[in-house]
């Protein structure tokens, strides 16, 4: 139905369906719409693998998928998909089989977007498909054997959505040392080993080790459920939300966490740091 917005494309559709007309021009019509079709598939899969790639599932080159002889929909994720309803494709010649690993993703997505489905004319949604889209890539690279080019994509994405290189670090560590039941102050020395990692391969050429890169896709999934709790809690209808509202209540926490003050839970939940199955008090913030 999408393709028949298309003039040209209605044109063809038109005439690949037109029993008056002779049975090989019927079918050349048909063979033209093969392209228009598979970019609008290209599209939509590269679309809806964003959040769950984000999440940790596996995630596959579409390009490539779309040369694949037997292309196999193993999940389909309804009406929680991005746009073509399908969030995780998988392919036995591609990926191999990690049906749990899709499954507890479905959960995931499931769970953090339910009451709220994403909208694309939102700005701060806009900005969690833009990180998601960058996690993807360093997704990508890292199966097709790019470590270090991986690695880059993963901490551009950390910086994309946290604010920029400085106040990334402390925001990044505080996320993960609530995901990870990790002290604030451990988890911030892990986020500075990671950029002395990217330091060391921009300026001496040090490839990155795979070890580094576990640990950075670690950071990457955490701040993408922060993200989501955050906006299933949260009024993101302001434009500038990321910067008038959530990186100053991170700021605040990380404060509090310094001097050794109680955080509230209620900030606590509108930072999107009160993970699942997990007490506010659990945190171990300080």
């Amino acid at each position: 139905f999408l393709l028949r917005k298309d003039k040209v494309n209605y044109r063809m559709i038109r005439s690949a369906s037109d029993p008056s007309l002779d049975e090989k021009l019927r079918g050349y019509y048909m063979d033209m719409l093969v392209y228009p079709i598979a970019a609008k598939f290209k599209s939509d899969l590269n679309s809806d693998q964003l959040l769950p790639g984000a999440l940790g599932a596996s995630i596959f080159d579409v390009q490539k998928l779309f040369k694949v002889n037997e292309l196999r929909i193993d999940v389909s994720f309804q009406k929680f998909g991005n746009r073509s309803n399908v969030l995780m494709s998988h392919s036995s010649d591609w990926l191999s089989d990690d049906m749990k690993v899709l499954e507890s993703t479905y959960v995931k997505v499931r769970d953090l977007i339910l009451n709220k489905p994403l909208d694309h004319d939102s700005v701060v949604d806009k900005a969690i498909l833009l990180y998601g889209n960058f996690v993807n890539k360093a997704q990508l690279s890292e199966r097709q054997g790019r470590t270090s080019e991986s690695f880059l994509l993963g901490i551009t994405a950390i910086e994309i959505i946290l604010g920029g290189p400085a106040a990334c670090r402390k925001r990044a560590a505080l996320i993960y040392g609530a995901k990870y039941k990790t002290e604030y102050r451990e988890a911030e020395i892990e986020m500075g080993k990671l950029y002395d990692s990217r330091s060391r391969y921009v300026h001496n050429g040090k490839e990155i080790i795979p070890e580094k890169l576990k640990l950075l896709f670690n950071f990457t999934e955490a701040i993408m459920i922060s993200l989501l709790y955050m906006r299933q809690l949260c009024d993101i209808s302001e434009k500038d939300f990321l910067t008038k509202y959530w990186y100053p209540r991170l700021d605040h926490v990380i404060a509090s966490t310094n001097i050794g003050e109680k955080v509230n839970d209620k900030l606590i939940a509108e930072c999107g740091l009160q993970f699942s199955n997990h007490r506010s008090e659990n945190l171990r913030l300080v």
